[in-house]
């Protein structure tokens, strides 16, 4: 979870971050990971800013079959570091879907198509990642959504912001190790990226509570007791539990679920006991750190 932990050897394999980055990204990620890991420093340089009328509501998105309250949902996001915004528009989660799968259109459903994907898997241990092209149609749509430009104008503050996204199908795997559980982000965990950023994660098939539902400890991205502050590893149930018992949500939802997340804040994906779960999720980030070459820079994204 750290890009500069381990050994010298570890760090000359991620010679993909190297060639994305200038010397001075590299030391601005070090800045990042040492000093933006504590809680304290981090919230400081968080904006807080009030929504205008004008943002209050999101009337015209080809998303989401209703209007959306902005004002209401960037408030719980920003106290809380989650918010739940409803389900995408069937008709634009089945375009999507087939723009990042495009062979699913080939099974009789989509059950069919994932099932026999994750058979062909002997190496991936319990997790598959996949990354969209972010310039392919509906990606880019979402992430110059209304709802994503307003929430970088007032959550980062910038115009300036990087994004990327990914694909996790995680299954269950009966051989799984420790380190197998922890490595496919089933363990608690914080991410520390950028200075500021938040995520948007989208089901891509329903989710429940035997196939993995995420989980959340709120106010964790801002205020985290000095247990989980400043250092970037796992942690388990117990420990999670024991500092904020009443804080931990797990999120179910059927195939189109989206909501925001702070994931500076204490956060794992669930044990898969059967089945599977899909997940799409979008990073943006404040500045010009590139971890793979699918990242797009944007300057000037939000429209004043």
């Amino acid at each position: 979870y750290g890009f500069f932990n381990g050994n010298l050897q570890d760090f000359i394999y991620k010679k993909n971050f190297l060639k994305l980055n200038t010397p001075f990204k590299i030391l601005e990620l070090f800045i990042v990971r040492v000093f933006f890991s504590i809680a304290s420093i981090r919230t400081f340089f968080l904006v807080k800013k009030k929504v205008d009328v004008t943002d209050k509501w999101i009337d015209q998105n080809t998303f989401f079959n209703h209007k959306i309250n902005f004002e209401n949902i960037f408030n719980t996001f920003s106290e809380k570091g989650i918010s739940v915004i409803g389900k995408l528009d069937d008709s634009f989660l089945k375009k999507l879907t087939e723009e990042i799968f495009p062979k699913v259109i080939n099974y009789n459903s989509n059950d069919e198509f994932f099932r026999n994907l994750i058979n062909q898997e002997n190496e991936s241990k319990g997790r598959i990642i996949i990354r969209p092209n972010n310039t392919n149609e509906n990606i880019k749509k979402l992430f110059e959504s209304e709802l994503i430009q307003n929430t970088s104008k007032y959550y980062l503050g910038t115009k300036d912001i990087t994004y990327s996204s990914n694909v996790f199908i995680s299954y269950n795997y009966k051989e799984a190790t420790t380190a197998d559980l922890n490595s496919n982000a089933l363990a608690y965990h914080s991410d520390c990226r950028y200075r500021r950023f938040f995520k948007v994660f989208i089901y891509l098939n329903d989710v429940v509570s035997f196939n993995g539902p995420h989980c959340f400890v709120k106010t964790s991205h801002r205020n985290k007791h000095n247990y989980f502050n400043g250092l970037l590893r796992v942690y388990s149930n117990e420990e999670v539990s024991k500092y904020y018992q009443d804080e931990i949500v797990s999120i179910e939802g059927n195939a189109g679920h989206l909501f925001l997340e702070d994931t500076f804040g204490l956060h794992k994906g669930s044990i898969i006991k059967k089945g599977y779960r899909i997940v799409l999720v979008l990073e943006i980030g404040v500045g010009k750190i590139r971890f793979h070459e699918n990242d797009i820079f944007k300057k000037n994204l939000i429209s004043n």
